[in-house]
């Protein structure tokens, strides 16, 4: 179930850190190019007022 007591800013920032991180710890050759940081960002900033895709966020990138 999402979390309510968060802002949105923390929120976007504490889930695209996470995610930025998996993608960093791949160790895939290719990298990740440091746009996605920002593509992330915004996503997450869709996702955090739908309830459905914010909970999968937040159940997918447990730490």
């Amino acid at each position: 179930m999402p979390t309510t007591d968060v802002t949105k800013q923390a929120w976007i920032d504490k889930y695209a850190e996470r995610i930025l991180n998996v993608w960093l710890n791949l160790k895939s050759p290719l990298g990740v190019d440091g746009r996605y940081s920002k593509l992330v960002k915004d996503q997450l900033d869709e996702y955090f007022d739908d309830p459905l895709k914010r909970g999968l966020i937040e159940t997918t990138y447990k730490n």
